[in-house]
């Protein structure tokens, strides 16, 4: 398997008996060694458990976008509204009773979206950690409040729905 020169040189370390100077030696540098490794593998394990609730936090965002937002607003293009709404016999109309535009449910669903968009963006340019998520996500949290008190007080018609001039009507 070795070549001469190896050969010879792995045989002659095979036969070599290390003095217990040599030992102490080895020992000494296999400590500091070891001692190095253990202390960057405990910070990076450290590092590592502290960026757990970011990381998971940041994958949960991306997973709620993937298969949320970003569905909602192609089916809002495609069916004027989404497939539930379909399913559920209502739709969307302008003041005049026709039909609403897609372009019009498309804008009204984006708005919709777009807190949680926003925090979304805005959590994963920043890569915020967990204090500043949280300021984040809480701003995110108290426009949706806004908008569910302004639904109490004008429950036919949510500001999205005033904003792009469509009904959520039965069909």
């Amino acid at each position: 398997m070795f070549k001469d020169e190896r050969r010879k040189l792995a045989e002659e370390l095979a036969a070599h008996k290390p003095t217990q100077a040599e030992m102490a030696a080895a020992k000494s540098n296999l400590k500091v060694y070891l001692d190095k490794t253990a202390t960057q593998m405990r910070k990076t394990r450290e590092e590592m458990v502290m960026r757990l609730p970011q990381t998971a936090m940041n994958s949960a965002l991306i997973v709620f976008t993937a298969t949320t937002i970003i569905p909602g607003l192609i089916t809002a293009l495609l069916f004027r509204g989404g497939v539930m709404l379909r399913v559920l016999g209502l739709a969307f109309v302008t003041v005049d009773g026709r039909p609403a535009a897609r372009w019009r449910v498309f804008l009204r669903n984006a708005i919709m979206w777009a807190p949680i968009a926003a925090v979304v963006g805005i959590t994963l340019y920043r890569r915020a950690g967990l204090l500043e998520m949280s300021i984040e996500l809480s701003f995110g949290f108290l426009i949706y409040l806004a908008c569910a008190i302004l639904a109490v007080f004008r429950p036919s018609h949510g500001f999205q729905d005033r904003f792009t001039g469509t009904w959520l009507v039965p069909k």
